[in-house]
């Protein structure tokens, strides 16, 4: 007599996490619309294309600071972390946030750099301060969000979509 594995049923796990992350979609869609909306209706057509490039300025920075760990966090921690294995995880986890620091430190002085070149221009009387675009001043938010993106993924690789 031949025997057949039987498949458990399908638990409704799955379908709960999966209705979540389409609901978090739905409503982070929506609230991005209606922020544009927002911005658009009450910034001036300037300001708010100032606006866009700045944001477009800070995503660029992520990728400078970044350099991939958040791609190689969610092909390698995620499959340290399914087969169990602590020791390559947290030295996975080690070199990710070592190098992120790392790019974040040299990303934060050269920042300071282009800071302090503005400060000197504006003291002399070169260059005012509020003549700079908006991008150059939201360039400091990159490395926040930096690590932002990579929490958000060391969080997704531990199978939380809900939370990250």
């Amino acid at each position: 007599m031949i025997k057949r594995k039987t498949h458990p049923l399908p638990t409704e796990e799955p379908l709960i996490t999966s209705t979540a992350i389409i609901v978090i979609a739905v409503i982070s869609y929506l609230a991005n619309y209606a922020l544009n909306a927002y911005f658009s209706h009450h910034l001036s057509p300037n300001l708010f294309g100032d606006l866009n490039i700045g944001l477009k300025m800070i995503s660029f920075a992520n990728m400078a600071i970044l350099l991939g760990s958040d791609s190689s966090a969610m092909r390698f921690l995620s499959m340290y972390i399914k087969e169990k294995d602590t020791k390559l995880k947290y030295a996975f986890l080690r070199w990710m946030f070592s190098r992120t620091g790392l790019m974040i430190a040299i990303y934060l002085v050269l920042i300071a750099i282009g800071t302090s070149v503005m400060f000197l221009l504006h003291h002399f009387h070169i260059k005012a301060l509020d003549s700079h675009h908006l991008a150059v001043y939201m360039l400091w938010i990159a490395p926040l969000y930096a690590l932002l993106v990579i929490s958000m993924n060391v969080i997704y690789c531990h199978d939380r979509p809900v939370l990250a």
